[in-house]
């Protein structure tokens, strides 16, 4: 747990501290570490192997929600990629998110080419099965062996859609940081 998240449970735990009253559950020592926890757990879907503050800030609102009802979870887009600004920029690399509106303009062109990175992972995932994991440059290789010489080379982000729905189905997991692709 890095020193931000360190803070930010500090701070949170604080804060939940002096919000409780008699109409709501105490705020003990157990929620201080269920905020731990839960910061450790979104870490690790995340496949981090570090807590940082994205993850105390997520862990706080579930904890509010469980406490005090607070709505503002739910209307949080939870399927989307959380990277901070600073973060992506020092990345170079696009940010990938699963709103409505971005999905829509990065979708595969057509059902053949998404055909062709599902055939693509599914060799992956035999070949390489004891290995349990590739790197989405192999699977861009693959799948762009697939495509006529005359279809345009598969885009990266493109990829990446296809993952993300993959994901979605609990076929596999996707490690966007190292963008390794982690088979089920």
């Amino acid at each position: 747990m890095g020193e931000e998240a360190r803070e930010s449970i500090a701070n949170a735990y604080a804060d939940l501290r002096t919000k409780a009253d008699d109409r709501t559950l105490p705020v003990t020592a157990r929620c201080l570490e269920s905020l731990i926890r839960i910061a450790t757990a979104h870490a690790k879907v995340r496949l981090s192997a570090l807590v940082d503050g994205r993850d105390c800030q997520k862990a706080l609102k579930f904890l509010s929600f469980a406490l005090y009802g607070d709505t503002q979870l739910c209307k949080t887009h939870i399927g989307s990629v959380l990277v901070p600004p600073a973060e992506e920029a020092k990345s170079k690399r696009p940010r990938i998110s699963s709103d409505i509106s971005i999905a829509t303009s990065l979708k595969p062109q057509n059902a053949k080419r998404h055909k062709y990175v599902v055939d693509a992972y599914s060799h992956l995932a035999s070949v390489y099965a004891m290995q349990g994991k590739v790197h989405i440059s192999e699977l861009l290789a693959l799948a762009d062996s697939f495509v006529d010489h005359w279809d345009k080379k598969f885009q990266l982000a493109e990829i990446e859609l296809v993952l993300l729905d993959l994901q979605g189905l609990n076929r596999l997991m996707y490690d966007e940081t190292n963008r390794d692709i982690h088979f089920l």
